[in-house]
């Protein structure tokens, strides 16, 4: 089950879903454009093949930019729960994950960003939709 929680992050605009980004058992790879966040997920599950495919929504964070960007380790296992929380101020901007065939189930690593105020806008901080508890 994916659960997703706000934290108080920076104003959201020109929100984008993206398609169908992975096929079945396909490595997914994807990250989010510019300033954008990851702030929202959509799966289907085929019980023939035992895998999802997934579409991402991206929103960027204006007057924000991102630093100290870096990726995780494997937030989960096989067959396991998958638990992750952002630090303070910061978002998902990416994720990265590969499906098992032995095992059916897929492990994830996400790209974390902190976000600082940009020179244009320094102290503009609102709430923006950010993932936070996996």
């Amino acid at each position: 089950m994916w659960d997703f929680a706000c934290q108080k992050v920076g104003t959201t605009t020109r929100c984008v879903i993206t398609g169908w980004i992975n096929n079945w058992d396909e490595l997914i790879a994807y990250e989010c454009h510019g300033i954008g966040a990851l702030v929202g997920v959509e799966s289907k599950h085929n019980n023939a093949v035992e895998d999802r495919r997934f579409k991402f929504k991206c929103c960027a964070v204006r007057g924000l930019r991102y630093n100290s960007c870096y990726t995780s380790n494997y937030i989960n296992v096989f067959d396991g729960n998958m638990d992750k929380q952002n630090g303070n101020k910061e978002v998902f901007k990416g994720i990265y994950s590969y499906h098992s065939n032995r095992h059916e189930d897929r492990r994830w690593k996400v790209k974390i960003c902190r976000v600082v105020p940009s020179r244009h806008h320094p102290k503009k901080m609102i709430k923006v939709l950010a993932p936070k508890p996996w």
